[in-house]
């Protein structure tokens, strides 16, 4: 099986999420990136690395949901 390749999908990244969100809420969306995210942080953490850019980056996506919370 063949890998992803990176930069095809970051050229036709509105496409990838379009497709996406067709099965799934926006919120749902981005709810699948911020554990991403936060995993990132967790493994930055436990090697010592810095990880302000992604705390940012997590929190900035945690309002986006509050903002797209389909039960509000």
């Amino acid at each position: 099986m063949k890998g992803i390749n990176y930069r095809v999908l970051m050229n036709n990244w509105d496409t990838v999420v379009e497709k996406i969100c067709d099965e799934m809420t926006p919120h749902d969306v981005l709810r699948v990136v911020a554990k991403y995210v936060q995993q990132n942080i967790d493994e930055s953490k436990k090697h010592n690395l810095t990880t302000s850019h992604l705390v940012e980056g997590h929190r900035k996506l945690i309002e986006a949901m509050i903002h797209l919370d389909p039960e509000q």
